[in-house]
């Protein structure tokens, strides 16, 4: 479905040949080799102030309660999609203001702790009133499996909060602009999100428009206010 999804399956398709030509099961030429990708524009989309504020109200006027606190905690922790579906009850620990959730593989190969705050212990708290008993906090129809496919119930909620042009990995890159715009540092931001590498945690950072736009208030004011002699005036002129 678009140049970023036929990049990823390009790049699937030459490692498996690889490791198969590894294996000894493949003997042939990569033809994946040397096909050009596609060039990507990293998206920048992150809920603004006031967009935020009508996300969590939808949130709260949804009717279907998994579906929202599965949001609602993919906003507070800015953890990846899949790793909050497959977030199971016995990887919680629920101990006040130590609560904490441990992740045991992510994207990375690792296993990541995540901090709770007390926002989020009291969705997961009222998540232990489940009418049925199922290992996954966020169990689909059948309470033995966790919910696949977010995707429209995240649409439907979108529209009721009137925004726009957003995905559920935004809720990620809002969660760390957010971190960023507090004044966490790049080794907080990289540990909070769970990244390996400077470069992925420095997005939030660039796209944090807040310093940038007081440095620039603050050039723009200096420059109005600087009293200006006749003399210079003229050179101006």
């Amino acid at each position: 479905r678009g140049h970023y999804a036929a990049n990823r399956t390009l790049s699937l398709l030459k490692a498996m040949i690889n490791r198969a030509t590894e294996w000894g099961m493949y003997t042939g030429p990569n033809p994946a080799k040397g096909i050009k990708k596609f060039r990507e524009t990293p998206r920048e989309r992150v809920l603004s102030p006031q967009e935020i504020v009508r996300f969590i109200r939808a949130l709260e006027l949804e009717p279907d309660r998994t579906m929202a606190d599965y949001f609602f905690l993919a906003l507070m922790t800015g953890v990846r999609k899949t790793n909050l579906l497959q977030m199971r009850w016995d990887q919680v620990h629920l101990e006040g203001e130590d609560s904490f959730w441990r992740i045991p593989d992510t994207k990375n190969g690792t296993p990541q702790e995540i901090p709770l705050v007390p926002e989020a212990v009291d969705v997961l708290e009222s998540r232990k009133d489940i009418g049925y008993f199922s290992p996954w906090v966020f169990p689909g129809h059948d309470p033995q499996r966790h919910v696949v496919d977010p995707k429209k119930a995240f649409m439907k909620i979108c529209a009721d909060a009137r925004i726009s042009g957003i995905q559920i990995h935004d809720l990620r890159r809002t969660h760390g602009t957010y971190l960023a715009r507090s004044g966490a540092s790049l080794p907080m931001i990289k540990k909070a999100l769970g990244h390996k590498s400077d470069r992925a945690a420095q997005i939030y950072i660039r796209l944090d428009r807040d310093p940038v736009r007081q440095a620039v208030g603050i050039a723009v004011r200096s420059m109005l206010d600087a009293p200006v002699s006749p003399a210079g005036a003229r050179e101006a002129g």
